[in-house]
């Protein structure tokens, strides 16, 4: 999974910043999370489901494909989880002040007892979400 890191924060994320983040990477920058090398190419697209302010949005992620190897690897950027769909502000909410969180009790108790660390990142919460895969943040 590739991690696209932006200095720029934006308050949401729509399919245009995210095809304006995506479309501005290198992809032969970027390392293969399996086998180290740099020969990606464009694979594909799926469509991910994320919950902002507890309202369903659906991004097409962008799939990209190790010459190499033939590893498959999405793209994510900020304030995309891997493998959760609530977003990074609104699990900061949750673990802040669940009374603010549109989520219900058993989703809140869930973030709070698996986040119990006094500073939470961005790039920490991937890597706390990310099961067994391979992050690799890129600067963009």
């Amino acid at each position: 999974m590739i991690i696209a890191q932006t200095n720029t924060k934006y308050n949401t994320l729509t399919q245009s910043i995210y095809n304006l983040i995506v479309n501005s990477l290198d992809i032969n920058n970027i390392k293969c999370t399996y086998c180290n090398n740099s020969n990606f190419h464009y694979h594909g697209y799926y469509n991910r489901n994320i919950l902002i302010n507890n309202k369903k949005k659906t991004i097409k992620i962008t799939r990209i494909k190790c010459s190499c190897c033939n590893k498959t690897h999405s793209i994510l950027c900020y304030p995309i989880i891997p493998f959760i769909s609530i977003i990074y502000d609104d699990i900061i909410t949750v673990i802040c002040n669940p009374n603010l969180s549109d989520l219900d009790l058993p989703h809140i108790n869930y973030f709070i007892n698996k986040i119990k660390v006094l500073y939470i990142s961005y790039d920490n919460l991937c890597k706390l979400f990310s099961r067994n895969y391979y992050l690799y943040f890129i600067p963009t």
